[in-house]
């Protein structure tokens, strides 16, 4: 699926807030539910989900953690 046309349609047509996986995740990692987001992030990168480097730099310092 096009994420962007996805995130319009949602947006646009049916009113939703649209929130990412890396928001989602760097509010799980504010709330304490997981320790490292750097380590999370990077795990699903590993895994053939991309995300742009600068992204993950911007959510991993707003979570607290030193960037690499």
């Amino acid at each position: 699926m096009d994420e962007r046309k996805g995130r319009r349609i949602a947006r646009d047509i049916y009113g939703l807030i649209v929130t990412g996986t890396v928001r989602l995740l760097t509010d799980a990692k504010k709330a304490g539910l997981i320790n490292s987001l750097g380590d999370v992030l990077q795990d699903i990168r590993s895994s053939g989900y991309w995300i742009h480097e600068k992204i993950i730099q911007v959510a991993v310092k707003e979570a607290g953690e030193m960037v690499l």
